[in-house]
């Protein structure tokens, strides 16, 4: 009985709210603590950019999907292609813009793949190596778009 009172209350404390709670910076278990408040681009900047490839280990060629995100808020309008604006807000952006040419019509495409929530987003992060917390943490952004099927 002591010990369900005790398990109990610990599980309350790793469970409540904190009420002091800041957007973007984290403490893990182990009492490490980690902001990344300095890696959001500010509504001014341009967001974070990467493009995707062809998968080298399939037979078919994929087309290669560009990424827009920003770190603990949106990706910014003036960083949003036109295929996204303005009904396509969110943290993570996936888009697609294919130009026709002899074999393929053109095609456009967007999805959000990730939003952040600021009131939540403790649930967000981990650490990447729990007996190593040097190496760093990873966020996950949920709540995002349903890839559509092809």
């Amino acid at each position: 009985s002591f010990y369900i009172i005790i398990i109990f209350l610990l599980l309350t404390k790793l469970l409540a709210k904190n009420n002091n709670d800041i957007p973007c910076q984290w403490k893990s278990l182990t009492g490490d603590e980690y902001n990344l408040q300095k890696l959001i681009i500010p509504s001014n900047g341009k967001d974070y950019f990467i493009i995707d490839g062809d998968i080298p280990c399939t037979p078919e060629e994929e087309p290669s999907y560009s990424y827009m995100w920003n770190i603990c808020s949106v990706v910014n309008n003036a960083s949003l292609p036109h295929v996204c604006w303005p009904n396509k807000v969110g943290s993570v952006v996936q888009y697609l813009i294919r130009e026709a040419n002899d074999v393929d019509s053109a095609y456009q495409e967007c999805n959000v793949v990730g939003r952040y929530d600021e009131l939540n987003d403790d649930t967000h992060y981990k650490l990447i190596d729990n007996s190593d917390p040097t190496i760093g943490i990873s966020m996950t952004y949920k709540s995002g778009d349903k890839c559509p099927k092809n």
